[in-house]
């Protein structure tokens, strides 16, 4: 019975310019195949109107202590 340590990442970017992305990690969810994240976060300084342009990709990985995280998907 192998739980996880689960996390996510969010990416908000435009495919225009990639180098301008804004990052924000939740917490690690320990030993659990169930995660729940009530977290919030603010992107600041966007427009309504800009908004649209963009994309929010969300990762979710297993946080792994001491070796490289393994991805889990998005």
């Amino acid at each position: 019975d192998r739980k996880s340590n689960p996390y996510c990442q969010l990416c908000l970017f435009s495919f225009d310019h990639l180098s301008n992305k804004l990052n924000f990690k939740t917490d690690i969810k320990k030993q659990t195949l169930n995660p729940q994240f009530n977290q919030e976060f603010i992107y600041k300084n966007i427009q309504l109107k800009n908004l649209i342009k963009k994309t929010l990709q969300i990762t979710v990985y297993d946080k792994d202590f001491g070796k490289k995280d393994n991805f889990i998907g998005n």
